[in-house]
């Protein structure tokens, strides 16, 4: 099974009938069922994600503020990439901070009033708001912009991207 040039797995078809071999004819016809299963799995893929994209639009579109908007935002970010911590920064006109605005831990919705504001040149979030480029960091004890948690919990891996909104960085 083949998808976008990337192998899915393979349709195995077995005879136990001593007089049944298969053919050419049984092998392409094989191979047209493999292509319609790959392409109904892309599709699938991109439905789930269109179905995503639309539970977002949905939760967003009854939001009355700003900490709405992003907590819904990271509550669908974290279940599209199937984790359960995570949290959401904004850059604060004033000091030039970043600060929590949104924060989910072990996949319930945590108090960030108390979590510690980054210096827009501190950690991970604030290399990406910096620069305006994603980091994706598969093991956090490698990444030079790794700062440990303030809650003592151990992270293994780490994904942030920024918010950008006409050209500019907000996280």
């Amino acid at each position: 099974l083949v998808a976008q040039g990337k192998t899915l797995g393979a349709l195995y078809l077995l005879s136990f009938d001593e007089q049944r071999r298969f053919n050419k004819r049984d092998e392409q016809l094989l191979k047209v069922f493999a292509s319609y299963a790959a392409v109904a799995l892309a599709n699938a893929a991109v439905f789930r994600e269109l179905e995503l994209i639309n539970g977002l639009n949905e939760r967003l579109n009854h939001a009355v503020d700003i900490d709405q908007i992003l907590q819904i935002t990271l509550e669908e970010s974290l279940k599209a990439v199937k984790t359960n911590d995570g949290s959401v920064m904004m850059l604060d006109d004033k000091t030039g901070e970043l600060e929590i605005r949104g924060w989910v831990v072990k996949g319930r919705k945590a108090n960030f009033k108390d979590h510690k504001r980054f210096a827009p040149d501190e950690g991970v979030a604030g290399y990406v708001a910096r620069t305006g480029q994603p980091h994706n960091c598969s093991d956090t004890s490698t990444s030079p912009f790794f700062v440990k948690s303030f809650t003592k919990r151990e992270i293994g891996a780490l994904l942030s991207v920024p918010i950008i909104i006409h050209h500019r960085v907000f996280c």
